[in-house]
Formats: C-alpha cells, structure tokens, sequence
C-alpha cells in the first residue's frame, strides 16, 4: 500500500527540477542580455563623450592659438562689445562661436565666425561607427589691458577673455547617444612686475647681492613717506629661473625666493640650488616654481637719427623740447634739481624726423639717437613715448620725471635699442646723480610712472636715489643696481647684481597695475548624457 502512494514522485521531482533550471536559464539569458545591452550603452556613451570631449579641445585649440581676439587695432575694437555684462553681448544679443547647427552664431565679425565653424566640428570613424561632434562658444567676459606698456603692447594681446565651451557628441546608429561636454576656457590677468627682482637666467648666480642688499616693499597708493611707517618686512619678493647667492654682509629678503630650483648650500653647473651662501635671510621661504617663467622680449621701435645733450641746445626743430633753469616749476609743481633741458612728447605730432616717423599713426612719441646727461645739467621727461638708442648719466646729473598727480596713469616710458653696444658695454647708464621720480601730494614714489624697455643682451646700470623710482624690463641683459641707497619698483633682466648695498622697496601698486595677459586654463568641466 505505501509503496503504491509512492508512484510518480521522482517524476515530479525530476519536472520540478527541469523548471527551477529553466528558469535559471531564462534568468541567466535575460541577465546576459542586460549585461549586453548595459556595455554597448556604456561603450556608446563613452564614444560619444570622447567625441564631445574632443570638440572641447579643438574649440579650446582654435580659441588659444588661432583666433583673432578683439583689440583697439584691427577692425574688430572692444567697443563694439558691452563688456559690462556677462554674458557679453554685441548688439544686444550674447556673443556666440558656433559650429553646432543647433545654436545660432552670433559674432560681430563673420569671418571670425566661420573660421570657427571650420574648426570646431568633425566626425571621426571608430569601427562601422560614426562619432561626431559640434561645438559652441558663448563668451562671458572681456576685457583689454590699456595699462600694458608699450614695449610688451601688441594690439589684440592686450585682451583677456573667459569663453563656456558646449561640445555635443554623438553616435549614429540604430541606437543612437548623445552627450554634452561644457567647460570654461578661461585666460586669467597677471602683473608684469609680480617680483621686486626677477633674474631669467637658469644658472647660479642669476641674483647676486652683497653688502647688506636688501628687499622690502611699501605701497604707493597710500599716503606715507615717513620710512619708519610706510615699508612692509614682507612683499619684498624675489624670483629666478637660477639661484640666489650672497657675499659680505648679510642679505635680507623681506619676502620669499621663487625658484624651479630647490636646496641651500653650494651652486656648481652641475648642481644649481635655489639659494647659495649663509649670509642671506628669507623671510617669506622658498617657493618651488612648477617650471622656469619666461618673459618675452619687448619689441623697442627704431630710434631716431639725432643725439642729444643735455648740456647743450635743443636740436632743430624738436618740438617739446625747452632749457630750464634749476628748480623748475611745472604745473604748480616745483622740481628741485639742476638746469638743463626739457622733453614733452605731446608736442610731437607726425614730424617725420623725431616724432611718431608713420603720419597718421600715434601721437606722444620723441625719437631720438643717444642722450647723453652731462656738464650738471640735467634732464626733464614729460610723461610719453621715448625712443633712443642709448642714454648715460655723466657726473651728478639726475633724470627727472615731471610729477604729476598721484592718481594719475601717464608715465615715461622709454625704450632702448642698444645698437652697437657690446654686451660688456651700457646703453642705459644712469649711475650719475640717478633717476628722480618722487610721488605728490604725500605719496611715496609710484614707480610705474618711468618705465625703461630694452630688447638686448648688453647692460644696464641705476643708481638708487631717494627718489629711484623705474620699471625696468630688460630680460636679455645683465642689470646692476650701484651706490647705497634706495631702489623702488621692480627689475626684470636676464641677471641683477645688487653688491653696493642698495634696498629694492618692491612698489606693492604693480600687483594690480601693470598687467598683461597670462596663461590660459580650463577651470570647470562637467557633462551630461541624454
């Protein structure tokens, strides 16, 4: 009887078993599908986010290196633009690249826009499959650098911009994917003269100071001419592509040393540390520079044909150019200093022989050979465009800078273009009574109002004064400052010798004037699919 009831179980255990594999199997092919179907999305996905990343990097290349940025020269001038919004817009409508068909351009100028449109879309074969991508620029913010001197000035270079970058990716097929890349290009504004001291050269001994040399820094923009108020221990920062090394007395850098080298102790050629010597204090530390600065050579234009003195006459026919007994008065302002002679670039006006030499072209410029400062009579430069070939200080005359008002941006520049100097010589020589360049109304010295441009590889020497207020960007050459006294502003040459003592006060109103624009970076990037 009970062996009777038993009948059938295995076959019932054996159609239970054959249905729970079943749906194994059924549950393995749908997982296997899904596992299928989940990486030919994923490999979509990522075919077309390499495709809308690579849309982001062609717009970014195009933008970089061979688009034309609107600038005062050209036909293309920021004026066009309403840089006082963000986006910036031209015409009332956002200033847009584009070579993505689903977003209309819109850009002032229609060859810009379709060289764009050339650059920034393609498709690339991967397989049977066909990626591609189009991409659009909207342009955020604008804006032309006006205080970069003439010597570093090259029209549309002067102009800074941030660009949001959209590159759409996609991947034809019967499944198609979609996926959108934005990022921001963006090219950040940066001081020419971030350093009271900055030496190119990449060996030991780019900076050399001796005899007590010493940096600090005190702000010009601050009424305060009282030394045991107005200087900061720090801000006195120095840098170099080399080293730093120290004789005699003990040096104090009233900042820090910013360098791609690294160590203290012995330099060699073959071994070049960051700072070498024991008499030297940094109070601001070493600071490793992720790659050597380069500065680029200014571009000094022709002097002119005729040399001056300031000992003798005006030459003929040199507009702006006057005698003056000592102790002039300029504008209400007295300058204390000796006789001599007085230069005013305004006066200049498309005189082929000392002014801009291009009619038409810009007003302001005085071309002239070889200045030389002799005899005690010194030298007077209204604020404009200088360009000569050489100037030298003989005796105790002085170089003045005609002061004006504290808040004012004119400035002398003056560029330099050494011909015929050999690099044991010095076409910039002001080591008589050295420069004078004193702030107004209870400043101290702003320094940015002389600038001094030089493209060579000769020498240049200053003597620091109470007054020795300059600019100078001289990257190729070797600068020395001489005497004991005070040196405010900033150097930038190939190397800078300081061994007679003289303090370099670094002008802290050159971190926000003074600019020019610096490297370009991506600073966000995201992404979404569809």
């Amino acid at each position: 009887m009970r062996r009777n009831r038993e009948r059938g179980v295995a076959l019932i255990m054996a159609m239970t078993l054959i249905l729970i594999m079943s749906i194994m199997a059924v549950s393995l092919t749908f997982i296997s599908r899904g596992e299928t179907l989940s990486s030919f999305n994923y490999r979509l996905m990522s075919q077309a986010r390499d495709a809308a990343e690579a849309g982001v990097n062609r717009a970014s290349n195009h933008l970089m290196y061979t688009y034309s940025v609107p600038g005062t020269a050209g036909g293309d001038p920021t004026t066009a633009y309403d840089l006082t919004v963000s986006p910036i817009t031209s015409g009332g409508n956002p200033v847009i690249l584009s070579s993505n068909g689903g977003v209309t351009a819109n850009y002032p100028v229609s060859a810009v826009s379709s060289a764009f449109d050339s650059a920034a879309h393609g498709s690339v074969a991967a397989g049977t499959t066909t990626i591609n991508y189009g991409t659009s620029a909207k342009l955020l913010f604008m804006r032309e650098l006006d205080s970069l001197p003439s010597y570093l000035s090259t029209g549309g270079n002067n102009t800074v911009q941030t660009w949001e970058i959209t590159s759409t990716g996609t991947v034809a097929g019967f499944q198609p994917a979609t996926v959108t890349v934005v990022a921001k290009l963006e090219r950040h504004i940066v001081p020419v003269f971030a350093y009271a001291a900055f030496a190119t050269y990449p060996g030991c001994d780019a900076l050399d100071f001796g005899g007590g040399g010493n940096t600090n820094s005190y702000s010009s923009v601050v009424a305060d001419t009282n030394p045991a108020t107005m200087y900061s221990g720090l801000g006195g920062n120095v840098g170099t592509n080399g080293g730093l090394s120290t004789v005699g007395a003990t040096t104090n850098i009233g900042g820090s040393l910013s360098t791609p080298r690294l160590g203290v102790g012995n330099c060699t050629s073959s071994t070049i540390t960051a700072l070498d010597g024991s008499l030297a204090t940094v109070d601001g530390g070493l600071v490793q520079l992720p790659t050597a600065i380069s500065y680029p050579t200014p571009t000094i234009p022709a002097p002119g044909t005729v040399d001056l003195s300031s000992n003798g006459a005006c030459p003929a026919g040199l507009p702006g150019c006057g005698s003056v007994a000592a102790d002039p008065v300029v504008d209400t302002v007295t300058i204390l200093g000796a006789a001599g002679l007085m230069l005013d670039p305004s006066a200049c006006v498309d005189d082929i022989t000392y002014c801009d030499n291009s009619p038409g072209g810009p007003d302001g410029w005085i071309n002239l050979r070889n200045i030389t400062m002799t005899g005690n009579k010194d030298l007077y430069l209204k604020p404009g465009i200088y360009n000569i070939n050489s100037i030298e200080e003989l005796g105790g005359t002085v170089l003045h800078v005609v002061p004006t008002a504290a808040s004012s941006t004119d400035a002398v520049t003056i560029n330099v273009t050494g011909n015929g100097f050999a690099d044991n010589q010095d076409p910039i020589k002001l080591t008589g009574g050295g420069i004078s360049n004193p702030g107004t109304g209870g400043f101290p010295p702003n320094a940015s109002k002389l600038q001094i441009g030089y493209a060579g590889t000769a020498g240049v020497k200053i003597a620091g004064s109470a007054a020795g207020a300059a600019l100078v960007y001289a990257p190729n050459a070797s600068a020395s400052i001489t005497g004991g006294s005070n040196f405010y502003g900033s150097i930038i040459a190939k190397t800078i010798r300081d061994f007679g003592g003289a303090a370099i006060h670094y002008d802290r109103r050159l971190e926000t004037t003074v600019l020019k624009a610096g490297p370009y970076t991506m600073d966000s990037f995201n992404w979404k699919k569809f």
